[in-house]
């Protein structure tokens, strides 16, 4: 009876520190790293304006995917948290300024390699402007198809797409507060 006891305990010891060393593997075998990292900072111009709406992403150095993402608020300010420990880089968008990389960075506790800390604050972080050089631009402008002025309505047929091809009732017949019958007798308003 002791012996089958002994032999059970063996066996549920077994099982326990087994599962428990698989628990701390990822699905590649690697160990599983904690997700307790934080990464934040304010992104400014080069005049000292912060950035409003700049796109930043937390990019793994080791197979580039995309780990997390922020963007910064009215003060230039983004926040990321409960990131995998490990090495990445930030990479900073936003239109008319030019793309920055921030890297590497070691997500890490200090003391273990070139660990930097699990939390890292990026305060200063200055984005240089872009010039977009176009060649040439052409400005179209259109009259409304309704104007209101102090004592009238004015129609501009012109503006309407049916009088390239269509007739006067035609016209007409698409502006607003004027109705044609069948006949072809044009009321306003019902008069």
């Amino acid at each position: 009876m002791q012996r089958m006891r002994n032999q059970v305990l063996i066996i549920v010891l077994f099982v326990f520190f087994y599962t428990s060393g698989l628990k701390a593997q990822g699905p590649d075998g690697r160990p599983e790293m904690p997700a307790n990292g934080k990464i934040s900072g304010k992104i400014a111009d080069s005049q000292g304006i912060p950035v409003e709406y700049a796109s930043v992403s937390l990019v793994s150095m080791r197979d580039s995917a995309i780990i997390a993402g922020a963007i910064s608020d009215a003060q230039g300010i983004f926040k990321m948290s409960d990131l995998k420990l490990g090495v990445y880089k930030l990479k900073i968008k936003v239109l008319g300024f030019e793309t920055k990389e921030i890297g590497p960075i070691y997500l890490m506790p200090k003391g273990r390699g070139k660990g930097e800390g699990i939390e890292q604050d990026f305060s200063n972080i200055t984005l240089g402007s872009t010039d977009i050089q176009i060649d040439d631009v052409t400005v179209v402008g259109e009259k409304s198809r309704i104007q209101y002025k102090i004592d009238k309505k004015v129609i501009n047929a012109g503006a309407d797409i049916n009088s390239a091809s269509g007739t006067a009732v035609d016209i007409l017949e698409n502006t607003p507060s004027v109705s044609v019958d069948i006949e072809g007798n044009v009321s306003l308003r019902g008069s």
